[in-house]
């Protein structure tokens, strides 16, 4: 006859656990649930919704508190889906212990009824090593083409968060500066510029491409904030630009082979310089603007002929016509995709990061189990 017996001692530094083949100890550490209430009354879930967590000290009443850490850099911190039983993919932009933390994780459903919810853990001393997932652009799903943060506002850097590192280099100066999530790009309007180096979309590609951005007011002729075209010729591409149709206005512009077309955001670069979040889709022939979370305007009359083009940020690709094409002011987070997302995740994304603490609810943290406690099985 086996048998076995099993002495569990719960301790304040978490569960020990003693056989007859051994001890092992397991660190229970800090837990923190994160609901997602902001996203709630919405007929649609969002698969594999990439969710921005800001840490700092008693977060939303939270008793938050980064003394909890092991790891100085925050490699201890884990999320897991609200049943403790899956890790979560998740990408640390940036690690401030004096202010706000900057997280992104993957979140694999997003309910439309507020009731998602996950869960932040740390300081758990079996679980304090830096994982993969922290840099190797696993938030991000296949769909993206490139995600760049322009991280810390100190020192910038152009590198592209997905696994695809299509990493951006910084021409003539651009500067860091202080964004809406955290960095941000700073554009002098002159000469500024981030070449991606290679075209992202072709072919019959649908697209999301979204950014925050800051006019510095007075804008050139023909100012484009990004683009993957040529918005003075060629009849191909496409193109956020200011001046075209409209004067005063910011429009998608892209080519169909034969003219230009475009579609407007009711957003006057030169009038309106506070912090926006700018997205357009491409649904097969169908193209929609969006400012702030909300559609604006939608033309579905025309289709995009993508021709050869590298992406730029911050001016037009070819900018021949002396600088008129390049953009003044700051960009933040900005994103392309291949998948044309839909106006409920358009508006999480842009609830998310706006009005974070609004979306997000942060639970109340708790601490280590305290004991001794033994259970005899």
């Amino acid at each position: 006859m086996n048998i076995k017996k099993t002495i569990r001692v719960m301790a304040l530094c978490g569960v020990m656990v003693l056989s007859g083949l051994g001890v092992r100890v397991e660190a229970a550490g800090y837990r923190m649930p994160i609901a997602f209430a902001g996203y709630t009354n919405q007929a649609e879930s969002l698969t594999d919704f990439p969710v921005l967590v800001v840490l700092s000290n008693n977060v939303g009443g939270s008793a938050f508190d980064y003394s909890h850490f092991l790891s100085p850099a925050g490699w201890d911190l884990r999320f897991r889906d609200a049943g403790d039983t899956t890790d979560l993919n998740y990408e640390i932009e940036s690690w401030n212990t004096n202010g706000a933390s900057h997280v992104w994780v993957r979140v694999p459903e997003l309910a439309g009824d507020g009731a998602t919810a996950i869960l932040a853990k740390w300081g758990d001393s079996d679980q304090s090593t830096q994982l993969d997932c922290t840099t190797n652009g696993a938030v991000w799903n296949a769909g993206y083409k490139g995600v760049w943060h322009f991280p810390d506002g100190v020192t910038l850097g152009g590198g592209d968060a997905t696994t695809n590192r299509n990493n951006g280099g910084l021409s003539n100066g651009v500067s860091a500066a202080s964004g809406n999530i955290d960095g941000a790009a700073g554009f002098d309007g002159a000469n500024d510029y981030v070449d991606i180096g290679r075209q992202l979309l072709s072919g019959s590609d649908n697209f999301t491409i979204s950014l925050w951005m800051k006019s510095g007011g007075s804008q050139n002729t023909y100012a484009c904030p990004i683009s993957q075209g040529h918005g003075n010729g060629g009849c191909s591409g496409v193109v956020l630009q200011y001046g075209w149709p409209s004067a005063t206005n910011l429009a998608l512009a892209y080519g169909d082979g034969s003219g230009w077309r475009s579609v407007g955001f009711g957003y006057n670069l030169a009038a309106d310089t506070a912090w926006h979040f700018i997205t357009a889709t491409k649904s097969g022939s169908t193209m929609t603007t969006f400012k702030d979370g909300i559609p604006v305007a939608q033309n579905s009359s025309y289709t995009l002929v993508y021709g050869t083009y590298n992406l730029n940020i911050g001016r037009d690709y070819f900018n021949t016509d002396s600088n008129h094409r390049t953009f003044k002011g700051l960009i933040d987070e900005v994103r392309v995709s291949s998948v044309a997302h839909s106006s409920n995740w358009v508006w999480a994304c842009y609830q998310n990061t706006a009005s974070n603490t609004a979306f997000n609810s942060y639970g109340t943290v708790e601490p280590p189990r305290k004991g001794p406690v033994v259970f005899m099985d």
